[in-house]
């Protein structure tokens, strides 16, 4: 993976009005092709532009937990920050503005990723299960303990010509679970495969994730291949759009960089 040019890193400082910026959504700042002074040149403008809240997402949350943790961080994003504005200082590690999240799809990357994350400082946790491809028991992989390091759980399910579907009953499972903790939910879409009654169906989805041609069970769910916008963003017939606080009063766009 390349860094991006200079022109498109510093951005954010054309963009006056407060945003919620998600870093790098067609990539992963973690990527190991990245050296830890290209990454650090990332959190130099997020420190720099600070009038903005970032949300970094990876699936290398080890990599993420090695550099925020590692005590040639900081001032290696200083020197970044004085590259872009000469005489410029670090405010206080890890940034304030930055949250930091990990993909899950399934429970085998649950496994293989959340306890990383959960160790990565940070103002904000967060799990990006979108696309939701499985059932997942996030009791089985977080203590009571752990749930209180987490603060946000986004679910969607998967878009595009082949699109994978998801039950409902594993985004049920996982909104009930953060109810439960206290940890915000937010339900970003059904996808391109409709939940629908058996009249429209075009084939059904078991909730171990087969795909049938006839309902097999009462737990099956009828699903329709369609648009992205297809399935809407309703689960059980409600929005769910909790997120945590991004500013006093939150009034800015949402831009990915």
């Amino acid at each position: 993976m390349r860094m991006a040019p200079r022109k498109t890193l510093l951005k954010p400082f054309g963009w006056r009005k407060p945003s919620l910026i998600f870093v790098n959504s067609m990539s992963d700042v973690f990527h190991p092709s990245l050296k830890a002074s290209e990454i650090a040149q990332i959190f130099a403008v997020m420190a720099l532009g600070d009038q903005h809240v970032y949300q970094v997402l990876t699936k290398r949350p080890d990599i993420m937990h090695a550099f925020v943790t590692d005590p040639a961080t900081p001032a290696l994003v200083e020197l970044a920050m004085q590259a872009i504005q000469p005489g410029s200082r670090r405010p206080a590690w890890p940034l304030k503005n930055t949250w930091m999240g990990t993909s899950v799809e399934d429970q085998r990357r649950a496994g293989e990723r959340i306890q990383s994350l959960l160790q990565v400082p940070a103002a904000v946790r967060f799990l990006s299960m979108e696309p939701l491809l499985g059932e997942v028991f996030l009791e089985d992989e977080l203590t009571k303990r752990d749930w209180k390091k987490l603060q946000w759980v986004i679910v969607g399910g998967e878009s595009g010509p082949k699109a994978r579907p998801m039950h409902p009953a594993w985004a049920r499972r996982i909104r009930d679970d953060c109810a439960k903790h206290g940890v915000r939910f937010f339900f970003k879409q059904v996808g391109s495969n409709a939940w629908v009654n058996d009249r429209k169906a075009g084939g059904f989805l078991t909730a171990a994730g087969r795909i049938t041609a006839s309902r097999e069970n009462s737990s099956d769910q009828g699903i329709l291949r369609g648009s992205k916008k297809s399935g809407g963003r309703k689960l059980d017939g409600q929005l769910h759009e909790d997120m945590p606080v991004v500013f006093p009063s939150y009034k800015s766009s949402r831009r990915a960089a």
